[in-house]
């Protein structure tokens, strides 16, 4: 706290050694000692354990770490909260107390929230420019590094979808694709695994635009150097042509239910799909990019394609079972294609569909929660119901 103060805080940018310290990044822990200290000093100075010199200090000191950090809104909340004793007996404490807290998140979160000050952590350096603008020329295609020059979670801060994933309780699904054709295995410890075959026609299957490599791993086959050296000894392969998010697959290779992503690492082709649907295989059909329409985000999507004959409509989003369609009053088939992605059967004369997502499990949730709200009122009336009122005390007792 005392580093925030400006004598320090200027010796802490100049001096040798402490400039690699950022003492802002100490806050939380400070914070969670004065916590700490406040919820343990208040008591004993309502007991009247300690002097009043102690008392003074441990007003002081945050108090002056107060004045010297918070803002205005945040020092009205915090000067709120000093003189909440003063009415806590009164029936609306709770309010006020809810009142001061929300006084003090909100100005955290208009800094913060939804997205934050990206280029304060994350600067938009010539390199990731680079990378932003030939992933433009694409819409919808994705980005990924090689090896560990990268790492998962650092691509979509820049607004770059990402092949691989960041998130120790990702699908299993999606993570055992990865695995079998591109390598990727999360390591138990530190679920940041590398990308190492960078060969596989998976890649033109998830729309991979522009991969960032190093000079000394292998091009892929059929890519373009995007770079002129001037990132050395990084460098920026493109993929001329990748499949776009969704499309009629030119086929199917159908596979036994057990380990369908064995088959999908084997595929040569990447505009045909692997599926493990029984008694029922798309039709062959000539490869066109531009048959599926798309449009819509955030759990909507509504698809536009050929209506003549049946058809599986193809994607490289991760499949879940959230997922529903609905075309003309009627309910396509939603199916996984490719072991981990959505894919979408519809029939002879349907050339529309409405997609919508909702997580799994989510309406029980729903129901749970408002099941519980209600029991913790009940419960709460009938304690209200059940107290006994507090007899009057006798004349001349304190």
């Amino acid at each position: 706290l005392a580093a925030g103060f400006a004598p320090l805080s200027f010796l802490f940018a100049r001096l040798p050694y402490l400039n690699a310290i950022v003492p802002s990044r100490w806050l939380p822990a400070a914070g969670l000692c004065l916590v700490l200290v406040g919820a343990l000093g208040l008591e004993t100075v309502f007991r009247r354990e300690i002097g009043r010199g102690g008392a003074a200090v441990s007003i002081l000191i945050p108090a002056a770490a107060i004045l010297l950090l918070a803002q205005p809104p945040r020092l009205l909340a915090v000067l709120l909260l000093a003189i909440a004793p003063l009415f806590a007996r009164f029936r609306s404490a709770t309010q006020i107390l809810l009142a001061v807290a929300l006084l003090d998140l909100i100005p955290w979160a208009l800094d913060y929230l939804p997205t934050g000050h990206r280029e304060m952590l994350y600067p938009a350096t010539p390199f990731m420019k680079t990378v932003q603008d030939h992933a433009r020329a694409h819409p919808g295609s994705r980005v990924t590094s090689a090896g560990f020059l990268v790492y998962p979670s650092i691509l979509p801060v820049y607004g770059l979808a990402e092949v691989r994933v960041n998130n120790p309780a990702a699908d299993i699904r999606y993570l055992r694709v990865l695995d079998a054709a591109l390598g990727f295995r999360p390591e138990e410890r530190r679920y940041k695994g590398a990308l190492t075959n960078v060969d596989s026609p998976l890649l033109r299957f998830l729309g991979l635009s522009v991969l960032i490599s190093s000079r000394h791993a292998p091009k892929p086959e059929g890519w373009i150097r995007l770079d002129h050296n001037e990132f050395a000894p990084m460098r920026l392969l493109g993929n001329p042509d990748p499949l776009p998010r969704w499309f009629l697959p030119t086929g199917a290779v159908m596979v036994p239910p057990a380990e369908p992503w064995k088959a999908v690492a084997a595929l040569e082709d990447p505009r045909r799909v692997v599926l493990t649907l029984p008694g029922w295989r798309p039709p062959e059909r000539p490869w066109d990019p531009g048959a599926v329409r798309w449009q819509g985000g955030r759990g909507r999507l509504r698809l536009e394609f050929p209506a003549g004959g049946w058809k599986l409509i193809a994607s490289s989003v991760p499949y879940s079972e959230g997922w529903t369609a609905e075309a003309r009053g009627r309910r396509p088939r939603i199916v996984p294609v490719n072991a981990a992605f959505l894919g979408v059967v519809a029939g002879p004369g349907t050339g529309a569909a409405e997609l919508r997502f909702e997580p799994p499990g989510f309406r029980t949730g729903l129901a749970l929660c408002a099941a519980a709200l209600l029991l913790g009122a009940a419960l709460r009336g009938g304690v209200r119901r059940g107290a006994r009122p507090t007899p009057p005390r006798p004349p001349g007792t304190r």
